[in-house]
């Protein structure tokens, strides 16, 4: 009620008082909690960083992948290099 002390409202009419209690009463039911806001911020950087960071796991195994498949066309050359030696 807008800071009103008891004397205050003694002096006024019941309408009047009615009328601040109203605007006060919606006030505080359409109350927003600001650290709402803050908070779905926050969720939404560290889903940006948990996307991040997966994407570097995947580069990493892919990275990992790929060495092991060099690894393998190398054993494979070697080995069909021996095949034509003892071919020949």
């Amino acid at each position: 009620m807008e800071g009103n002390k008891l004397y205050d409202l003694k002096l006024k009419g019941f309408d009047s008082i009615q009328e601040m209690f109203d605007r006060s009463f919606k006030r505080v039911n359409t109350f927003e909690d600001f650290r709402t806001e803050l908070v779905e911020g926050k969720e939404k950087r560290a889903g940006t960083e948990l996307i991040q960071e997966n994407a570097k796991k995947q580069k990493v195994e892919d990275d990992k992948e790929t060495t092991e498949l060099k690894q393998c066309l190398e054993i494979i050359c070697r080995i069909l290099e021996i095949i034509a030696q003892l071919d020949d």
